[in-house]
């Protein structure tokens, strides 16, 4: 449900206002089922020879085996949120050339799952101030700031949590017997081993006996934004524009069972697990270190006016922090490791070109051209961790290559995949002028270049380490009709 009410003042000494206040209501709800084919999968690994040999089998349950007799097929769950946002905004017009807007809102958010368990329920204030001025009084010159706050009300990536996730039984492969050991396995998933908001383990005390329960928050976005745009000529603007982002408390899910050892990389001998039972716990939390944040900076080229258009920008940008997005990320899941996960996010891009060229030749023929280029992304170099059978261990931080000597921070180097270049061409045939109707055929040349270039890379450390995983589709035709109406 959305609901607005305006008005509209103006007024010589105080000027003119566009006063709005909204609501926005949303209730949803969602019913997950989830099965894996066979109700198993069997993980190999290579061995010294070469030939593959079975690692560990990890089996599915739709139940949990360990309070009842074990059953198969779809794991199903489902949930129910309510989220409400009620904001006052004010589009102030002091003077002719000014434009202040400040606005508040208050964001509401509940979730319960399907037994009418609460996961989440929690409220914010978010404010903003945006601010517009016509420094040349002319109407082609706008210089812009503003502050703005968010928060993340959508919990459908949680709404289930402390329903567990679907129970999984690892066991690892015994060569002495020939098969997977079923005395040493490893659970995972299942409603008892999903909490919320208790960091230090399940007990919820830590080893000195204080409560470690935590309140999940709604996460916070903080924007800051700065630009100025001028048109130099009849249809042909410049622009500039800085914008800063920081992400804070993410909702993330850690492992809180597990000890390890002092690096990480494998659990702990004296003891692996807090409980003392085999078997994994998922705690959700909004943790501050669980954060990201964006910097960028672009300059742009516009002509709107005329046969021949034209759009053009080049962004310097940065993006960093411990979590991309989503809840399941790899921050939290090894606690020593996560010191290694502070670094160059997954799109940490430096440079970005895009250009987008059109030109009308007649009132049905038209012909266009797009141009990106992107630097290149950052990789890293994974090493096998004993206690998880993958390969999920850093030493250096993440989008670098640690070197020859493991042990020494001297010799790591920042590892980035090549920079990546696009051309696509186009040309269309618009059927309005002969037949009246908005229907047009178009014909694409998409990668004219032909570059192959390598946009993904093996990131296991072995002898494959470095060699090219994927790279970009070649040189193709598309041809096509649309209509629209």
């Amino acid at each position: 449900f959305a609901n607005r009410l305006e008005f509209f003042i103006n007024s010589k000494a105080l000027g003119e206002h566009h006063i709005q206040i909204k609501d926005h209501f949303m209730t949803q709800g969602d019913t997950v089922r989830k099965a894996v084919p066979g109700d198993r999968i069997v993980e190999y690994n290579a061995s010294v020879t070469g030939v593959p040999r079975p690692e560990s089998e990890y089996e599915f349950f739709s139940n949990d085996p360990r309070n009842s007799p074990a059953r198969y097929g779809y794991f199903i769950t489902d949930y129910t949120a309510i989220r409400n946002s009620i904001s006052a905004s004010d589009s102030w017009k002091p003077t002719r050339y000014l434009t202040v807007t400040p606005a508040l809102a208050y964001n509401y958010a509940s979730a319960e799952n399907s037994r009418g368990e609460p996961v989440m329920k929690d409220g914010s204030f978010t404010p903003s101030l945006s601010v517009a001025w016509d420094a040349t009084h002319d109407g082609r010159t706008a210089l812009r700031a503003s502050f703005s706050q968010y928060v993340d009300v959508d919990l459908s990536a949680i709404g289930n949590h402390n329903l567990g996730g679907q129970v999984s039984r690892k066991c690892a492969y015994n060569p002495t017997l020939g098969d997977f050991d079923r005395n040493n396995c490893e659970y995972s998933g299942g409603r008892g081993t999903a909490t919320i908001g208790l960091p230090c383990g399940p007990s919820g005390y830590d080893a000195q006996g204080r409560s470690c329960q935590t309140k999940l928050v709604l996460p916070k976005t903080w924007e800051y934004t700065v630009g100025a745009e001028r048109e130099v000529s009849e249809g042909l603007s410049l622009g500039v524009d800085g914008i800063y982002r920081k992400y804070v408390n993410q909702f993330e899910k850690l492992e809180t069972n597990r000890i390890w050892n002092a690096n990480g990389s494998e659990l702990d001998r004296n003891g692996a697990y807090k409980n003392g039972r085999n078997e994994t716990f998922s705690d959700l939390e909004t943790p501050e270190g669980a954060y990201r944040r964006y910097l960028g900076v672009t300059g742009s080229l516009t002509r709107r006016e005329g046969r021949f258009k034209l759009q053009g920008s080049y962004t310097w940008s940065r993006l960093d922090g411990t979590v991309m997005d989503g809840s399941n990320n790899a921050y939290g899941e090894i606690a020593p490791r996560d010191l290694f996960l502070e670094g160059p996010l997954a799109d940490d891009h430096r440079h970005e070109i895009k250009l987008n060229f059109s030109y009308r030749v007649t009132p049905w023929l038209s012909t266009s051209a797009r141009y990106s280029y992107y630097s290149g992304l950052p990789a890293s170099r994974k090493f096998r961790n004993v206690g998880l059978s993958a390969f999920e261990d850093y030493r250096a931080r993440v989008g670098y290559n640690p070197g020859s000597d493991l042990n020494d921070p001297a010799d790591d180097r920042e590892l980035r995949l090549p920079d990546i270049q696009s051309l696509n061409l186009q040309l269309a045939f618009n059927f309005q002028p002969l037949i009246g109707q908005n229907l047009e055929a178009f014909a694409d040349v998409l990668n004219v270049l032909g570059l192959r270039t390598t946009n993904a890379i093996e990131e296991n450390d072995g002898p494959t380490f470095g060699q090219m995983r994927t790279r970009e589709a070649p040189m193709r035709l598309r041809f096509g009709m649309r209509y629209r109406y």
